[in-house]
């Protein structure tokens, strides 16, 4: 009796989960990747409001994949926010380097505990050949808090520089 049971629980088993895992995913919005960033992009923080005006954001990071001078190598930040007509780019900047490597890792926190929120990025470390032979690390951009978008130390040309 043992040898009929057990197939036959395994097999309602197997099929009681496909039946519960037919829940449909439905894409509400995408955000393409800019056309200098061929390699699309590398990390993303969402869901969150860091700079306290009720919308929420996604700061996101592209990615070097492959490894176009002047394109994917180039590391950019940019902040989108959830607007009436989808995902808005709100900010963005660059960074002073020529090349970044694949897959920078990217975080939200609060670092000096001032209560102006961080987004803390790592580029991955690339050389460029010696070309760039002590290129940053880590870098943290700090939103003023105020409900503004821009993020960091403005240059004045359009480009931001982190806080630290």
């Amino acid at each position: 009796m043992r040898k009929f049971v057990t197939p036959i629980l395994m097999v309602a088993m197997l099929f009681s989960l496909t039946v519960f895992g037919q829940n449909r995913f439905d894409r509400l919005a995408t955000i393409d990747a800019m056309p200098e960033d061929v390699g699309g992009f590398g990390n993303f923080v969402a869901g969150v409001d860091l700079d306290d005006d009720g919308l929420l954001e996604i700061y996101t990071v592209n990615d070097d994949w492959y490894d176009q001078v002047g394109l994917d190598l180039v590391p950019r930040i940019y902040k989108y926010e959830d607007g009436p007509e989808g995902w808005d780019l709100v900010w963005s900047t660059r960074l002073p380097l020529e090349f970044q490597n694949t897959w920078p890792a990217l975080a939200a926190g609060d670092l000096d505990n001032d209560g102006k929120a961080e987004i803390i990025w790592t580029p991955t470390n690339n050389t460029g050949g010696g070309l760039q032979p002590n290129p940053e690390r880590i870098v943290v951009f700090e939103t003023p808090g105020d409900g503004s978008n821009g993020m960091g130390v403005d240059n004045g040309d359009g480009t931001w520089r982190p806080n630290a």
